[in-house]
């Protein structure tokens, strides 16, 4: 029997089937793609708002160290909420962290706050944890290095 040019019937079938796993596949990589897409840009749209938050807050703080230096656990005027371009966040103020070492332990500081935002919305949350100092307050005297927090007093 000889054979005419050209493909089978089941041969065209299973190419059918091969093309159309391979877009089924290709979709399913693009909406994860999509998703993913998504994601980071509602992420970097809370990042830029927690930064603006920060340094309209961080401004505030520099006017009067001294002031955000007593907050204890970011309670009273150590504290603010609100939104902002449709998020919601939340800055926490603590006066004299502890700062943790990385190998273990504390190291208790002076002339350091810590400044928490937290902005929520848009499926998800981002925390933004900065510390200021009292040299970026005012002008004041090159601190020692036996004692850095001394030229903040």
């Amino acid at each position: 029997m000889r054979r005419t040019k050209g493909l089978t019937m089941i041969e065209a079938l299973l190419a059918l089937a091969i093309l159309g796993v391979l877009l089924a596949t290709v979709a399913s990589l693009q909406v994860s793609n999509l998703t993913v897409t998504r994601a980071a840009a509602a992420d970097g749209e809370r990042l830029e708002v927690a930064r603006a938050v920060f340094e309209t807050t961080a401004r505030r703080i520099e006017d009067d160290f001294a002031a955000y230096r007593s907050c204890a656990g970011g309670a009273g005027a150590c504290s603010d909420a609100g939104t902002r371009d449709g998020f919601a966040y939340t800055v926490a103020v603590f006066g004299d962290p502890v700062v943790r070492r990385v190998g273990g332990g504390d190291v208790p500081t002076r002339g350091l706050v810590r400044v928490d935002v937290t902005v929520e919305g848009r499926g998800g949350a981002t925390s933004l944890h900065r510390h200021l100092s009292c040299l970026s307050a005012t002008a004041r005297p090159a601190p020692s290095v036996a004692d850095p927090g001394a030229a903040c007093e």
